[in-house]
């Protein structure tokens, strides 16, 4: 069974499409689109710190190499983290 199908009957099973009365499927593909675009991110990141992976062939990159929407998409989620991260106190 395909993933993308699969991550559908689930979403339907757990009723999460009537939060957003948004059919099943286009949340499977939204979710499916969201791992594929986690997955790049994560690649450019390591492009960024110069993490050669398993192979040791890919080099580093800066903000610029990136696809622009890709770079400011990474940009803004980047400073609205940061500007939302809560701080935990410790307990006394």
């Amino acid at each position: 069974m395909r993933f993308e199908k699969e991550l559908e009957m689930l979403i339907n099973r757990h009723s999460k499409e009537q939060e957003s009365d948004t059919p099943d499927f286009i949340l499977a593909v939204y979710l499916k689109r969201c791992l594929n675009n986690y997955a790049e991110t994560v690649k450019a990141r390591d492009r960024w710190y110069g993490f050669s992976g398993l192979s040791g062939t890919e080099p580093a990159i800066t903000m610029h190499d990136l696809d622009p929407s890709a770079a400011d998409c990474v940009q803004k989620h980047f400073s609205e983290l940061i500007k939302t991260e809560p701080v935990l106190e410790e307990s006394e």
